[in-house]
């Protein structure tokens, strides 16, 4: 059924506006989907023996997303949460290179390859602990 609407518009001309679009289908349209991607380009570093948290990015698609690591692994303590994307952890082990996956509930997948080095630190008060010196505490 369409429905009429009649207005007087100023200066007296009589619009007739029907509830029908101008192009004949009264059905909404969809939109159209967006691409799903990666756009975080890269992650910080990660210090050995400290809490490390980073976050992928993504863009375009329909949740819900899933994450997961497609090729290569993830340092040692480290891990990624398959439902947000977060890499966390303390990093035990030396750094990788990994490609991240996310799919989005419309059937998209994409990938990006990412380095997550991890820094050792050293100090000599750590060379230098009772157990190592020879001499006793100073």
């Amino acid at each position: 059924m369409t429905h009429h609407h009649r207005f007087r518009a100023l200066g007296g001309v009589l619009l007739t506006l029907f509830g029908a679009s101008a192009c004949g289908d009264d059905s909404p349209s969809e939109p159209e989907p967006t691409t799903l991607a990666i756009p975080t380009v890269s992650v910080a570093s990660a210090t050995e023996g400290e809490p490390y948290s980073a976050t992928l990015g993504v863009t375009g698609g329909e949740a819900p997303y899933t994450w997961s690591v497609a090729s290569g692994a993830l340092p040692d303590g480290i891990t990624l949460d398959p439902a947000t994307g977060e890499l966390s952890g303390t990093p035990t082990g030396q750094g990788t290179t990994f490609t991240a996956q996310v799919s989005s509930g419309d059937g998209q997948t994409a990938d990006r390859e990412f380095a997550l080095d991890v820094v050792f630190t050293w100090s000599l008060a750590d060379e230098w602990s009772d157990a190592a010196n020879p001499f006793g505490p100073w």
